[in-house]
């Protein structure tokens, strides 16, 4: 697992996750399947994809947020452990 920080609040994700062709699909797919892209999250924060939005502010906008930082920093560099 791997940590992020948004708005100060510390989160935990799969970074290993990030690199599923499952996961990928999921998150992908949300205009056709958006039960598979919830649960892509679920993948993504360990389960813990509710209780992550309600900290950030219970949206779908701040949610979007945290997935957006994640993907970036998977992308950009080694996440911090």
């Amino acid at each position: 697992m791997a940590t992020i920080t948004v708005d100060g609040i510390e989160f935990e994700y799969d970074e290993n996750a990030l690199r599923s062709y499952r996961v990928i699909r999921g998150i992908t797919s949300y205009q056709k399947d958006p039960a598979g892209f919830f649960d892509a999250l679920d993948i993504i924060f360990a389960g813990k994809s509710d209780e992550y939005a309600d900290a950030l502010g219970g949206t779908l906008d701040d949610m979007s947020r945290l997935v957006t930082a994640v993907m970036e920093t998977a992308s950009t560099g080694p996440a911090k452990n």
